[in-house]
């Protein structure tokens, strides 16, 4: 089982992203989140669908 990076998560939680939204949309804020978590974390490696389409591979 992949390991949780708890310092990240605790300073990179999802409600604070989306509050430093100005500017931005929310959407843009989750795929930024997303991507950050994906290079930070491997406590999952999935991608929620409804964001996959934002995603460069």
């Amino acid at each position: 089982m992949a390991k949780i990076n708890a310092q990240w998560h605790k300073e990179n939680r999802m409600s604070d992203y989306l509050k430093k939204a100005e500017g931005t949309t929310q959407l843009q804020q989750r795929v930024k989140w997303h991507k950050e978590h994906l290079k930070n974390c491997s406590c999952r490696t999935d991608i929620p669908a409804s964001l996959k389409k934002y995603f460069d591979f």
